[in-house]
């Protein structure tokens, strides 16, 4: 099986891209994961939040349409001339709760919640019909004491505080969702900051790893280049480096080699000429003692 050749310029991009793939790959969970937090979170705070800011705002107009049938009341007994004004109250905050509640009910998703809703409506909208005609009546001067009032809306309130319960029982639900809904966030934002921890540390040792390795297939040729100039400088020419690789470094190491193969072929040759010269004064030598 042929090796994949790579040169040192080759290596080192090839790790830089392994890393940068490696921050990308964390960066795009990230972005992933914050998107589906802010799905979550807008759920919680622009839907569930809003809701209940809905329903208070609608058992406000509740308690302040119940506060104007009782002072319409107390106004036919003590025989005030601000009994017109009182039922003028108590049309605007009915109008106000019908209004309310139709917006709560269209944009409530859970649908026991909605059904909750619907329920009070049904039983909001019963109070309003049967009050009004009852205070139509005060209009057209047809009762003028608080008695004959209070009987005549007796059954009413009973619808009113029938409203005021199942409303307040979706209030207390959709409170509960809330919780939840927050209780959610926190944990995928728990959830996200201990995956970005890992893919932080991930993405470190990797790089860490890759480091390393790159630094010891460098390294570990030019000790050996390192220690062959150190053997040549001491004269010994008796070993060449190893080959490792066919990159730069390992050309280095093979240019090293021709070297010192060149060298040790003209050590050779100088060898050679000395012993010449050394044998041919040995016969001039004994030539001249002849």
């Amino acid at each position: 099986m042929t090796s994949l050749k790579l040169t040192l310029v080759q290596r080192i991009g090839m790790t830089i891209a392994l890393l940068v793939g490696v921050f990308l790959v964390v960066g795009a969970f990230t972005a992933w994961s914050v998107k589906g937090i802010q799905a979550q979170t807008h759920q919680t705070v622009d839907t569930d939040l809003a809701q209940l800011v809905r329903m208070a705002a609608v058992q406000e107009n509740l308690l302040k349409l119940r506060r104007a049938e009782k002072d319409i009341s107390i106004d036919l007994l003590m025989k005030m001339e601000r009994v017109p004004q009182r039922i003028a109250e108590w049309k605007q905050h009915g109008e106000a709760v019908t209004a309310q509640l139709l917006a709560a009910i269209e944009a409530e998703r859970d649908p026991a919640l909605a059904q909750m809703l619907l329920e009070g409506r049904a039983r909001q909208d019963t109070y309003i019909a049967q009050v009004g005609r009852t205070i139509a009546r005060i209009e057209r001067h047809e009762i003028l004491d608080q008695a004959t009032f209070e009987e005549e809306i007796q059954q009413p309130v009973l619808s009113a505080l029938a409203a005021e319960a199942r409303i307040s029982q979706a209030i207390e639900q959709n409170r509960r969702l809330t919780e939840a809904g927050g209780e959610r966030v926190n944990a995928a934002v728990y959830q996200l900051t201990w995956l970005l921890g890992v893919g932080l540390a991930f993405a470190v040792l990797s790089g860490l790893a890759l480091g390393g390795v790159l630094l010891a297939r460098i390294r570990q040729p030019l000790a050996q280049l390192t220690e062959g100039i150190t053997r040549v400088k001491s004269g010994d020419l008796s070993r060449a480096v190893q080959v490792r690789s066919e990159d730069e470094l390992g050309r280095m190491s093979q240019d090293f080699n021709g070297m010192v193969d060149a060298l040790q072929a003209m050590v050779l040759d100088v060898r050679l000429a000395a012993d010449s010269i050394t044998g041919a004064s040995a016969q001039i030598a004994s030539g001249n003692l002849d």
